[in-house]
């Protein structure tokens, strides 16, 4: 989950990017902006070389639109991208490439642009959008403004870093298979990831790469944290019955 709205101020002369996502430090890779020319996002599939070569084209008076343009016609990777530009004039711009995940869009309006993906739906980008216009009032650095109570936030993103980064326990792993692989399916599908005759790990593989736990994956076993993580998203599943 990553949205993003990048930003000019009234004036024209200071650009802006904010950007939330589950993925930690999306700050690092997302953003880009120089003032008196522009800013922008990278996202979904980041490609960073949208980065330096968007201000670029920006510093030499190249419109937001003709910038998306031009850097996804020459990325290959396009379809899995998100990006958003604004300039120092006119409208934003974004683009969603069409195999990212779900929901997946963004909104433009004259001197900002919204995107997100794997969102419950466009509402999001809407309410981001809105919330921008209506704060108008306020200076521009406020209207971008970071958390507002930032100790305990940074006391949960280090749980998060914790759960995304650090490498399994190979002592602890559990085999997927008999009665683990059994739950794990049944939690999976629960989620919307349907398993095959062939067993749980194909679908385990793909709903951690949408919840970025792709660094405790396993092949043929499962980290208990990852599982412990399952059972708190899935929705209420009975616990299986012992066989009399």
């Amino acid at each position: 989950m990553t949205f993003s709205l990048v930003a000019r101020s009234a004036d024209g002369r200071r650009h802006g990017v904010v950007v939330a996502s589950k993925f930690l430090a999306a700050g690092a890779l997302v953003p880009a902006a120089q003032a008196e020319v522009g800013a922008l996002a990278t996202q979904a599939h980041v490609n960073l070389a949208y980065r330096p070569q968007g201000l670029t084209l920006l510093r030499t008076g190249v419109g937001a639109a003709d910038v998306v343009a031009g850097l996804v016609a020459a990325d290959a990777e396009r379809e899995h991208r998100q990006l958003g530009v604004v300039g120092v004039s006119g409208p934003g711009a974004s683009w969603t490439g069409p195999a990212c995940h779900p929901w997946a869009g963004g909104r433009t309006g004259d001197g900002w642009a919204a995107q997100g993906n794997i969102l419950t739906g466009p509402e999001v980008v809407d309410a981001l959008g809105d919330t921008w216009l209506a704060s108008s009032a306020l200076p521009f650095a406020e209207r971008l403004d970071d958390h507002p109570d930032p100790v305990t936030e940074l006391g949960r993103l280090l749980a998060v870093h914790t759960l995304l980064f650090s490498r399994p326990d190979p002592a602890t792993l559990l085999d997927l298979s008999g009665a683990v692989a059994d739950e794990v399916a049944t939690l999976l599908t629960a989620l919307g990831h349907p398993v095959g005759d062939d067993g749980p790990e194909a679908a385990l593989f793909s709903w951690a790469g949408l919840e970025n736990l792709e660094e405790r994956l396993v092949p043929g076993r499962i980290d208990p944290v990852v599982l412990t993580h399952l059972r708190g998203v899935a929705p209420h599943v009975p616990a299986p019955r012992p066989a009399s």
